[in-house]
């Protein structure tokens, strides 16, 4: 017979990565490809990661970017709120606007709005 163990014992379970409680995903038009969403991985679609891919040239060709919250079970075209973001890093980081990202800010904030912030950087 064998004795029992006198102290619990504890198993720890290993990190997970938690889904985002909001998935933002960028829609890419590429000619030669046509219209699609590319695939991604979960922690990839924060809100954070879709700026900064855009403003570096890690999605290029975006159409528009959809926001969905699934708790909520609702969707929205983010569009306009990530291009906002984008064009302030590209600004800061850049001191213009460039090519990679210029059709989609330009198509979700206005030529002139974006030829505005480019002028004032200067």
């Amino acid at each position: 017979m064998t004795q029992a163990n006198a102290f619990p014992t504890t198993i720890l379970r290993p990190p997970t990565h938690f889904a985002p409680d909001v998935f933002y995903i960028p829609e890419i038009h590429n000619p030669a490809h046509g219209t699609y969403f590319p695939e991604m991985n979960l922690h990839d679609t924060t809100k954070a990661t879709i700026v900064a891919d855009i403003a570096t040239a890690q999605h290029e060709d975006v159409n528009r970017v959809i926001a969905f919250d699934v708790e909520a079970g609702t969707s929205w075209d983010a569009s306009k709120e990530i291009a906002s973001l984008v064009l302030d890093q590209v600004i800061n980081e850049h001191g213009r606007v460039p090519a990679w990202c210029v059709d989609f800010l330009e198509e979700q904030l206005g030529v002139g709005f974006v030829r505005q912030c480019e002028r004032e950087a200067a």
